[in-house]
Formats: structure tokens, sequence, C-alpha cells
């Protein structure tokens, strides 16, 4: 299962590369508007939100770090957003080993008062279609300030 998740990842950090090359393209100050059509405002705002999704659900709930949250505005540009993406791969390498090592069952997890468990892959599985999701606005609000978007599928 192990392997077969690592391959995924790969391709959501293809897919994510793309993305962030797309974002590349633009205007610091288009990468940095807000916008409210869009829950996140901008697209920094949109990919930091992303990546602290799995700085919150691997890290803080399957890992059991204290995790420190990053702040949309200590993100200025693409390269830096590019640098948080590596310590969330940093943190995914945690990951697959925390599997192999520990072989864990279920997570246990408390939020907002409530009381669940979680598997491993499910909680893999939603840091990664949480990221498509909001890739999906990414390439939207692009559109939006006038940038035509690129295929940023898996499947390209």
């Amino acid at each position: 299962m192990i392997s077969t998740l690592k391959s995924q990842y790969e391709w959501v950090r293809g897919s994510r590369e793309v993305m962030l090359d797309y974002c590349g393209t633009m205007a610091k100050g288009d990468f940095l508007k807000g916008d409210t059509l869009f829950a996140k405002g901008s697209l920094r705002n949109i990919l930091v939100h992303a990546a602290n999704t799995y700085l919150f659900w691997i890290g803080q709930h399957a890992l059991g770090r204290k995790m420190v949250f990053i702040e949309p505005d200590s993100v200025g540009s693409v390269e830096d957003i590019r640098k948080v993406f590596g310590q969330v791969d940093e943190l995914m390498l945690a990951f697959w080993e925390w599997l192999a090592a520990e072989n864990p069952g279920m997570v246990q997890i408390s939020l907002n008062g409530n009381q669940f468990e979680a598997s491993p892959l499910k909680l893999f599985t939603h840091v990664t279609t949480h990221e498509f999701h909001h890739k999906g606005q990414v390439m939207a609000l692009g559109r939006f300030l006038g940038y035509i978007p690129v295929d940023a599928d898996i499947m390209r």
C-alpha cells in the first residue's frame, strides 16, 4: 500500500509543479491580489491553505507533531510557496516512514469538540483531494485574472 500511495503522491506533486509554473507566469501583484469571489481570497492564500491542510492532517494528527502553520502574509511569491510545498514534501516523507515503521491502525482525532478516528489512507486521500479542489480554484481565479489555465491534470 505504501508504494501505491507514494506513486499517487508523485502524480500529485507533478500536477502541483505544473500549477506552480502556471502561477509563475503571473504578475506578482496578481498572485497576491485578493478577490472576494473565492473563499480564501488570493491565489497565494488558496495555496497556503492547501499546504496547511497537509500540516494539520498529516503532521498534527497522523504524526502527532506540534505544527506551526504558514501565515499567508509570510509568502510573497511563487518561489516562497514552492518552499512551503517543499516542507509538505518533507512531511510526506516522514508520513511514509511512519507508515512503514509503525503500521498504524486508526488515527484518533479530536476536532471542534468531536472525537472520531480515520485511517492513514483516509487522511492521505483527504489532503490530496483537498489540494486538487483548490487547484481548480487556482485555475478559475487565474482565468478571472486574465491568464489562460494550463492542463495540470494527472493525465496530461
